[in-house]
């Protein structure tokens, strides 16, 4: 069981929790010190060893930058979505099915969510049935970028192609044939495919399918 912390304890520790939401990485001791006011960095030091001795946090024997918190989740609280409709907000919560905290590092790029596959139709490009593909929100997209796309009420992830003829969603998949949009049909890109994550232990993957 962890130990009570002081107030200053606390506040170095949300700080530095803070800090590594936002940038991916964590604070120097130099900048503890001078986003809390704190006059000497070897009080911030003591602080630090504090906060070691009480379990919160692993020092990095002398690295610079070398803090490790201990149990705790850092990084962006990623929404999983399930089924989109066509009118509605992408991130509504109604078609939020949970949540994953990635590192901060893809928030960065912009505003991102997860969608949750269903299918074999992009197994060549390595995205499988079941797997999460992180997908940075945008409207538009270059010609072979895998793309969330929205045809209808239906969400469908496939390679972009735009022809002078018509928008093809190519499949990475032999089995499968390119979806060839018509003029009269909507149809909105939700955002480019920059990742994709596979869970194979099905209670984590319980686990992450609940809101938070």
């Amino acid at each position: 069981m962890k130990s009570s912390l002081t107030e200053k304890q606390q506040k170095v520790l949300e700080f530095i929790q803070n800090f590594i939401q936002q940038n991916g990485f964590v604070p120097s001791e130099r900048e503890i010190a001078r986003k809390l006011r704190i006059k000497w960095v070897r009080a911030v030091q003591k602080h630090l060893d504090a906060l070691e001795k009480k379990g919160y946090l692993q020092k990095g024997g002398g690295i610079r930058r070398g803090i490790k918190l201990r149990d705790v989740a850092f990084g962006t609280g990623t929404p999983i979505l399930g089924r989109i409709t066509a009118g509605q907000p992408i991130l509504a919560v109604e078609n939020v099915e949970g949540y994953l905290t990635l590192d901060a590092t893809f928030s960065k790029q912009g505003k991102t969510f997860l969608l949750n596959v269903v299918g074999m139709s992009m197994k060549d490009a390595g995205i499988l049935d079941g797997d999460l593909v992180l997908v940075r929100q945008q409207s538009s997209a270059e010609n072979g970028d895998i793309v969330a796309a929205l045809i209808g009420d239906e969400a469908t992830v496939k390679r972009f192609r735009r022809t002078n003829e018509a928008i093809l969603l190519e499949p990475e998949n032999t089995d499968f044939q390119p979806i060839v949009v018509m003029e009269n049909e909507q149809f909105t890109i939700l955002g480019k495919v920059i990742a994709s994550l596979r869970i194979l232990d099905n209670q984590s993957r319980q686990s992450i399918f609940t809101h938070q």
